[in-house]
């Protein structure tokens, strides 16, 4: 989830950012709002989500809490105020599950400044479950060779056939 109102990256584009522990008040609330915007986009219910987007987007811009936020602010509100129950509630290991991505300074001249993204420590810890495993090198070997022994025999098949001469020769 991106947490920066104010900056934009554009499709394609690859920076170096640094990754952070979330620390601080702001950075939790933020963390619990990406929580949440998953859970929600996984239960179907876009609008939660993205009322917790506006939310974590007010939390670290000027700019948003100044805007006018879809359904008057309402869900927002609620967002916030869910999380200040959530604040009191959530052991502190919660948090640990998230990091949050910082881009460095220096990137590609003449565009903007990226955003900053919250985002899970690993995939393990998605309430929508971890990526497609990647294979393991011993299992791409397994699979080279089974391969290479099926093409060998087919190549044997077809050059070791005895050749008959045609009938009327």
């Amino acid at each position: 989830m991106c947490v920066s109102y104010d900056n934009d990256i554009s499709r394609g584009e690859s920076w170096a950012a640094q990754v952070q522990a979330i620390t601080g008040t702001l950075r939790e609330e933020a963390a619990w709002l990406f929580n949440d915007d998953n859970v929600s986009i996984a239960a179907g219910n876009y609008t939660q989500a993205n009322d917790d987007q506006w939310a974590a987007w007010e939390i670290f811009s000027t700019n948003a809490q100044k805007a006018t936020p879809p359904d008057a602010g309402a869900a927002v509100q609620l967002a916030a105020a869910e999380y200040a129950v959530a604040m009191n509630t959530e052991p502190t290991s919660f948090y640990q599950q998230f990091v949050i991505i910082i881009p460095e300074w220096g990137w590609p001249a003449g565009d903007d400044v990226p955003q900053n993204f919250i985002a899970y420590a690993s995939s393990e810890d998605s309430p929508i479950g971890p990526d497609a495993p990647t294979p393991e090198p011993s299992s791409l070997i397994l699979l080279g060779s089974g391969l290479a022994g099926l093409a060998a025999a087919l190549y044997r098949k077809r050059h070791s056939a005895p050749k008959v001469p045609p009938a009327n020769a």
